[in-house]
């Protein structure tokens, strides 16, 4: 009898330890789950989206873009170059200034090569005019929608390569490296001959009235510039000029300082 109740206990108490070590592992498995959702969960709360705007002041499409970490000037670049196709390389680092942020583009990118999209392509742009200036106008706005600060400044300054004004030879313009971009309307002209130190060309615009005493207003292709005039025979016609008149002015341009001055009226 004694026999048999001990036979008896023996696989109840075997029952037992298989049970608890069944639920041992079926613990041990919720926890592993559990962990690995987690982690899954941490994951996906590092990824963020950033607003991308591609196209021109004015006509901007807005398409989104994943990131990680922190949302820098370059990511976006990143974002815009994975997007559009667009080659965006620059030259070095892009360079945080009080008021905003320097770009300096390498001769690698498009604003150098040229677009390079087939005309099937959804970014294709036909016109090199448009072009540029979508390249340019995208950045700078997807810069400041995701970047600035209530009340701060944000200029974006456009440099060329090894730290030199950027030039777009197909659309004989040079943006000034102490100028921040406000537009592609700065110039629109025929060059007419380029040195080692400055550009000339012309220039058709709307006259405005003087600033001062030797610097005229002028609205060209929708924004409002601002041209040195030195020249004793050239003043007095623009200061007789009426505000409104449409005039076509010849511009020399220093490449290094991005100084404009008027050399001559037509």
């Amino acid at each position: 009898m004694r026999k048999r109740l001990f036979a008896v206990f023996l696989v109840i108490f075997g029952l037992c330890i298989m049970g608890t070590g069944c639920g041992n592992n079926e613990k041990e498995a919720t926890t592993e789950t559990t962990a690995a959702t987690e982690e899954k969960t941490k994951k996906e709360e590092n990824v963020k989206t950033a607003t991308l705007f591609i196209g021109k002041k004015g006509d901007y499409g807005r398409y989104y873009y994943n990131y990680k970490g922190t949302l820098t000037p370059r990511k976006l670049m990143k974002g815009i170059e994975k997007t559009t196709g667009w080659n965006l390389t620059l030259n070095k680092r892009v360079t945080k200034r009080a008021d905003g942020y320097i770009i300096c583009f390498s001769k690698k990118s498009v604003l150098y090569t040229g677009q390079k999209n087939e005309e099937s392509d959804e970014f294709y742009i036909p016109y090199k005019e448009y072009f540029y200036q979508s390249v340019l106008d995208s950045i700078r706005q997807t810069i400041r929608y995701n970047l600035k600060k209530d009340g701060e400044t944000m200029n974006i300054y456009y440099w060329g390569k090894e730290d030199t004004p950027l030039n777009i030879s197909e659309l004989h313009l040079t943006i000034p490296m102490n100028q921040p971009y406000k537009g592609l309307g700065d110039f629109k002209s025929t060059q007419v001959k380029k040195t080692d130190t400055s550009v000339i060309y012309d220039v058709e615009g709307v006259f405005l009235g003087m600033k001062d005493e030797e610097t005229v207003r002028m609205k060209v292709r929708g924004e409002e510039q601002s041209y040195r005039v030195t020249y004793p025979k050239l003043l007095p016609i623009f200061k007789a000029g009426n505000s409104g008149q449409t005039m076509k002015i010849q511009i020399t341009e220093d490449m290094a300082t991005g100084e404009k001055l008027v050399t001559k009226i037509y």
